[in-house]
């Protein structure tokens, strides 16, 4: 069973002009994290099921690119001391549910993510 998984691909409004490598899709990903220090910033992470927004191009070829470290935001869904395929699917539910309900606790976090993103990088659905 993969410990990560799409959830979701929101199309984006391009920008006049269309410059060259300009994220197309808001992606929202749920994976697994084991507890331990993040080597790109140093803090302690919990470990557990994270729900994943960043803004990715998606080519005429199938390849997806993104910019490591600095596109995107973490959400903290579930705890997990260790990966179970049980509980992922859980989280892959409460994502899907608060994408489609935003009243839930789950919505509101994942709502709240993407429109950080979408400000953070100045980018609008379409």
């Amino acid at each position: 069973m993969t410990r990560k998984q799409l959830i979701r691909d929101f199309p984006l409004a391009m920008p006049e002009g269309n410059p060259t490598h300009t994220p197309t899709h808001l992606r929202v990903t749920v994976a697994y994290q084991k507890a331990g220090t993040n080597w790109a910033h140093g803090d302690e992470e919990r470990g557990g099921y994270y729900a994943h927004v960043k803004a990715v191009e998606k080519m005429p070829d199938g390849i997806i690119r993104y910019v490591l470290f600095i596109n995107g935001f973490k959400v903290y869904v579930a705890p997990a001391k260790r990966f179970s395929a049980k509980r992922f699917a859980d989280a892959v539910g409460a994502v899907e549910e608060g994408l489609d309900n935003p009243e839930t606790a789950t919505g509101e976090l994942i709502h709240g993510t993407i429109g950080a993103v979408l400000e953070q990088q100045q980018l609008t659905l379409a």
